[in-house]
């Protein structure tokens, strides 16, 4: 069934994709060009992100109800979808506030952890582990917001990280994860050859929102701990190439006084441009990275305590590296 999922998602995507492109143009749903972040030459059609959408949620929801598995949190995982995209969707058309957004965004990690979804650290008290499981959501939200700037990058990183959780889960047969992260593998790989390099189309904040939802409550629905305690931290090791970009970019907009919520062209991507790189290159070398990273983050899922430390240490000192390197750009 897993596989059927995913060839499901693919297919839609492959098809409603270019549907949704369409309609953009028709409709004048146009991202068009600004200066700053917004650099392409002309005006590329919006609704990526409803294409996304719906290859992720017909044949997920569908499946799951010949699956005959509990419904119950699939409904809400598929609530929160429709809520983030909606927003997504809203911010796309009409610019909203940072304030609403992260009101909604807040909102809907709400509907996720009150379906289950949530961060179990059993040493912690059970509010602060509600925290935790709402830094975790809005964060990885952001975090796909902020690297969707260059042609598929947010696409082909939720395409790496799915993958990656399914690797991860399969022994355990979890369908509550395995289905979603089969159907958005696929709807994430039906949608770059549309948007990957010269992209014909953007899926916008309603596609990042939604890749960055889906991915996070999907990392809190299995267990990473068989081998060592220390694989808990696995997904983070999975998205890193997003959370370093929120991270970096955060700080230096810190550091040099300027508003974090502000877009600008000092994300850690942009800087690899400043010093030379094609855009293509930035997602090329953004992908390889990535799955450098999934291939770590599943060893260490396997590995002793002291081989995960040791792999962690490995990433933060060679992210510390970078970083203290890109800092240096002008941008």
């Amino acid at each position: 069934m897993v596989l059927v999922v995913f060839i499901s998602s693919l297919l839609a995507a492959l098809i409603a994709t270019p549907l949704m492109m369409r309609l953009a143009l028709r409709l004048e749903i146009l991202d068009r060009p600004a200066e700053g972040v917004k650099v392409h030459p002309r005006p590329i059609p919006y609704l990526g992100g409803a294409a996304i959408v719906v290859a992720f949620a017909v044949p997920l929801a569908t499946a799951y109800a010949l699956s005959g598995q509990p419904r119950e949190r699939m409904l809400g995982l598929l609530l929160a979808t429709v809520t983030i995209f909606l927003l997504g969707l809203w911010d796309d058309l009409r610019s909203l506030s940072v304030r609403t957004r992260l009101i909604v965004q807040f909102l809907t990690a709400l509907v996720l952890l009150g379906h289950g979804f949530a961060v179990q650290l059993h040493f912690l008290p059970e509010w602060l582990n509600a925290v935790l499981t709402l830094v975790w959501i809005m964060g990885t939200i952001n975090a796909f917001n902020f690297i969707d700037i260059i042609d598929g990058l947010a696409g082909g990183i939720a395409l790496i990280a799915s993958l990656s959780l399914l690797a991860i889960a399969a022994p355990g047969q979890n369908l509550l994860l395995l289905l979603p992260a089969a159907a958005l593998a696929g709807a994430s790989l039906g949608f770059l050859p549309y948007n990957f390099s010269n992209a014909r189309i953007y899926m916008g904040d309603a596609g990042s929102y939604v890749l960055g939802l889906v991915f996070a409550a999907l990392a809190l629905e299995t267990s990473y701990t068989q081998s060592n305690y220390l694989a808990f931290f696995a997904p983070v090791i999975i998205l890193w190439v997003p959370l370093f970009d929120l991270s970096f970019t955060t700080l230096m907009r810190v550091v040099n006084r300027r508003s974090v919520f502000k877009a600008s062209n000092d994300h850690a991507t942009l800087r690899f441009m400043a010093i030379g790189f094609t855009r293509k290159k930035v997602a090329i070398t953004a992908f390889l990275t990535s799955i450098f990273l999934a291939a770590a983050a599943v060893t260490v899922t396997k590995v002793t305590a002291a081989w995960a430390l040791a792999i962690y240490g490995l990433v933060i000192s060679l992210s510390a590296i970078l970083g203290t390197r890109l800092g240096r750009v002008k941008v």
